[in-house]
């Protein structure tokens, strides 16, 4: 992660060095209560070039940049990537009063971000997918192409058709003459579409997400990830058995006294030395170069 992280911030630096114009860039933390009571905190980073702060307050930004962190991780993962990819873009004179906001999401569980029932659902991929929509409806991000609105109606292959028909319009492609409101519309879409970057599990949960809700993101980044693991089917009831065993086993630990209201065992660490020590256990047992 580090290394990638380090090549991405010096071509970035490199870019920016050559730029006169120095980047005034504003961070801040928000905090968004989900449908079902679920706390999600986003940090954000926005390049206000030009313009007092309150003029620049409630302006929508140009370039809206969303970034998911990967597992046991959160959105300081992206402290010293965001503030070089904002003054990496060029400023236009047009630009000047219009801010480019990069948010950093705190996955439930994670960071500052609220926690599930200890027995709640499973964090899949998919049901993480589900709070970064709800942080996108809080924004008001994609609200030009409403949003999460449609649920579940689009279909694989409508979703299909509708990334090659906005490729098509994009490049011109059998579009005959379009006039100059036409192709004004179409930049103002792309421009209310979101970039997604994705490092590791943040990169599974990107793929399942731009697949389903493909008319909300304009471009996709994955850092340190190839997207879901897949299994053979064949296998399912196999994996289904083992996760039914390990959730019975877990949750002898998590309730000793057998009833799900009780007491739960203490999840406070000694130490932050036995804190650590436990997440590298962890990592010790995954497979792969760590």
């Amino acid at each position: 992660m580090k290394r990638t992280l380090a090549l991405l911030a010096a071509t970035t630096l490199t870019k920016s060095a050559r730029s006169i114009t120095m980047t005034t860039i504003s961070t801040s933390e928000r905090t968004f209560t989900c449908s079902d009571g679920v706390k999600l905190v986003v940090k954000s980073w926005s390049n206000k070039n030009g313009g007092s702060e309150a003029d620049m307050s409630n302006m929508t930004p140009t370039k809206k940049i969303l970034c998911l962190h990967g597992w046991l991780d959160n959105a300081a993962s992206f402290n010293r990537l965001a503030p070089l990819l904002l003054d990496s873009f060029p400023v236009s004179d047009e630009q000047q009063q219009q801010p480019i906001e990069i948010l950093a999401l705190d996955f439930p569980g994670h960071g500052l971000s609220g926690h599930k029932s200890v027995d709640g659902p499973p964090q899949l991929l998919a049901e993480y997918a589900y709070y970064v929509l709800e942080c996108i409806e809080a924004l008001k991000w994609g609200k030009g192409n409403n949003g999460g609105s449609s649920g579940g109606t689009r279909t694989v292959v409508g979703n299909i058709n509708a990334n090659v028909n906005a490729n098509n319009s994009a490049q011109g492609v059998n579009s005959g003459d379009k006039s100059n409101d036409d192709n004004e519309s179409t930049d103002n879409e792309m421009d209310d579409k979101i970039n997604l970057i994705g490092h590791s599990m943040g990169a599974g949960v990107s793929v399942v997400l731009v697949a389903a809700f493909p008319e909300l993101f304009s471009s996709l980044t994955l850092l340190e990830g190839a997207g879901p693991l897949a299994r053979n089917a064949n296998d399912c009831s196999r994996h289904v058995r083992a996760a039914c065993q390990r959730r019975l086993k877990s949750n002898k630990t998590l309730f000793p006294d057998g009833t799900n209201g009780g007491a739960t065992r203490a999840k406070v660490y000694r130490s932050v030395d036995a804190a650590i020590e436990a997440r590298m256990d962890t990592t010790r047992r995954m497979p792969g170069d760590q």
